[in-house]
């Protein structure tokens, strides 16, 4: 086994273990004073997480396990964990379901920690980074819902943690739970297969490639393409075609799309942001100890070189919409923004100023990684001095068997093959799809960062909790504001159905309708009608005025955010006049 110093025993000695818990700790408390500030909302669905839902519903009525026809994630051990919660809760309710899952995203929290400390990392630069990871927008507001994507994150990471231990040698215990938490993640979502490829090459990483790395790799492919094939015909027997089988020349225009690496790489900077203000704090001093003033002015150079390719591409923050959106936190759900684009949330002048720092720390970070690339080239030079290395990345394949442990490879090959096959692979593309490559590219970064195991700068580590903190009060607040709209459009379907007024005839929106109305054989297709299971619109919720239609009456709700009072209208459809009545005469 190839360790370095940073990698014996993290927290081996009796100080990092009692600073290991203080730290462990303290990110509980912050999540758990979060979580309350943000509340779980009321009993009823958002975004997707109805769809996961009917199963758990199934399954406690029925005893057996339904997988909707509109799922593209299998979802097996997401719908098992939210069933225990809902039974040990006295029934089904949504609220059960989101606390299993927020319960989760405290288990991702800390393991994010873990899994960096294993890297190598001062508990410090560890608890920053985990804080980064799961203190941010994207991962907190989703720990809130019964959505799966935690879920999948939260075992990604425990997978990579158990086979990095076992690849580090310590018992096979880590292995046979590794390979536990991979099928769970597979069967969680199809993307999950992709780390026993990545375990395969970090083995032949570990022992080379000998007769039995290339046998054991050998019954590896032959378990996953056993495993691919029945869960294929499995899916086929349910009456639904293999979400992952797409027409060959739609899987090949898709690749033509690389705007989604730059989104994916964009959202990751911008979400690694606080572990790399630990970094660029430690080499400005190395620049200083050198004599060598102005590393500042070659970061400050080099964002500013990639705003125009930004701004051109388009690729801003939020430069991809479904949890992150430009006023706030959450989708709406209802025909008027979702399918026509009316009525958008304002955002103001100071949460567009928020977005575009932002952007400009994502472009900072990556002026960091950049600054720190070239300068391992300039030192790999001979007569340049050592300390421009920036980056621990190894020259040759000796060097680099002898700096990079099996783990960081594991982490490397699979980050890599996640984001290629969520960049790629599904049809539509949303921010939460990029949640699992985040810790396991923190985890690469900590590896290339050479002094990741040195007590970082207090002002750096004060500035780096401050944009954690940042970010984190955005989260609550942002939730709080989905929750207030949420509470507004059930409070109007509530008031509806008091009059007889179901979802027959009302277009409450895709969660409403799809969550009360769905059916086996997909969406509605009636002409002028929304795609998500309506029958008929005679009455719709809109967040504003429609043509056609009229007031009936409006629930007020405040967005904190944007300071603005708005408002969910019911709206009645208008009988049309004797005159449009009366056939036309030639």
């Amino acid at each position: 086994m190839h360790k370095t110093t940073g990698e014996q025993d993290p927290g081996g000695s009796g100080a990092g273990r009692r600073a290991d818990a203080w730290l462990m700790g303290l990110l509980t408390g912050l999540w758990c004073a979060a979580v309350a500030a943000a509340g779980w909302g009321g009993d009823y669905p958002v975004n997707d997480d109805w769809v996961y839902a009917i199963s758990v519903r199934t399954l406690l009525e029925t005893g057996r396990f339904h997988l909707p026809d509109f799922s593209q994630a299998l979802t097996l051990p997401h719908v098992y964990w939210g069933a225990a919660f809902a039974w040990l809760g006295g029934g089904f309710g949504f609220v059960p379901l989101r606390l299993s899952v927020t319960l989760l995203g405290l288990v991702g929290l800390l393991l994010a920690y873990r899994l960096l400390r294993d890297a190598g990392a001062h508990p410090a630069v560890a608890a920053s980074a985990a804080g980064a990871l799961g203190l941010n927008p994207l991962y907190f507001s989703l720990s809130l819902t019964y959505m799966s994507d935690v879920t999948f994150c939260v075992l990604v990471m425990a997978t990579v943690l158990a086979w990095g231990r076992w690849l580090d040698g310590r018992g096979a215990r880590w292995g046979l739970l590794g390979g536990l938490c991979g099928v769970l993640a597979a069967l969680t979502r199809q993307f999950g297969l992709v780390l026993l490829p990545a375990l395969l090459l970090s083995m032949a990483w570990r022992d080379g490639l000998t007769r039995s790395t290339w046998w054991r790799g050998l019954a590896l492919v032959a378990v996953v393409v056993l495993a691919y094939g029945l869960l294929q015909h499995w899916l086929m027997l349910q009456g639904r075609q293999p979400s992952l089988q797409q027409p060959v020349s739609e899987l090949l225009w898709r690749w033509l799309k690389w705007g989604r690496v730059a989104i994916l790489l964009l959202y990751a900077a911008m979400l690694l942001s606080p572990l790399a203000l630990l970094w660029a704090a430690q080499r400005r001093q190395a620049w200083r100890e050198a004599g060598c003033p102005g590393y500042d002015r070659r970061l400050l150079l080099l964002s500013l070189l990639q705003l125009p390719l930004m701004l051109a591409w388009g690729k801003y923050f939020p430069a991809w919409t479904n949890v992150l959106q430009p006023w706030g936190i959450g989708p709406v759900t209802l025909r008027d923004n979702l399918l026509l684009g009316l009525h958008v949330p304002q955002t103001p002048l100071w949460l567009w100023g928020l977005w575009g720092g932002l952007t400009l720390l994502a472009a900072w970070t990556v002026a960091v990684l950049v600054e720190a690339a070239w300068a391992r080239r300039q030192a790999a030079t001979p007569g340049r001095a050592a300390w421009r290395a920036g980056f621990a990345v190894p020259v040759g394949w000796a060097q680099a068997r002898a700096r990079w442990s099996a783990q960081t490879v594991l982490a490397a090959v699979a980050a890599a093959l996640l984001g290629l096959a969520i960049c790629f692979g599904p049809a539509t593309f949303f921010d939460r799809y990029l949640l699992p490559v985040l810790p396991l590219l923190a985890l690469v970064g900590v590896r290339c960062w050479p002094q990741a195991a040195r007590p970082p700068a207090p002002k750096a580590l004060a500035l780096a909790a401050g944009l954690c903190a940042l970010q984190l009060a955005l989260a609550v607040v942002g939730v709080r504001d989905f929750w207030a709209m949420s509470e507004a459009k059930w409070q109007a379907v509530a008031r509806l159905h008091a009059r007889g007024i179901g979802p027959q005839v009302l277009d409450g929106g895709y969660d409403y309708n799809g969550w009360l109305l769905y059916r086996r054989g997909g969406p509605s297709t009636l002409p002028d009608k929304s795609w998500y299971w309506v029958e008929d619109d005679a009455y719709q919720l809109a967040l504003g005025p429609m043509p056609g239609y009229r007031l009936l009456e409006t629930v007020p709700y405040q967005r904190r955010l944007t300071g603005r009072t708005e408002q969910i209208h019911i709206l009645q459809r208008q009988a049309p006049s004797a005159a449009q009545q009366a056939p036309v005469r030639p």
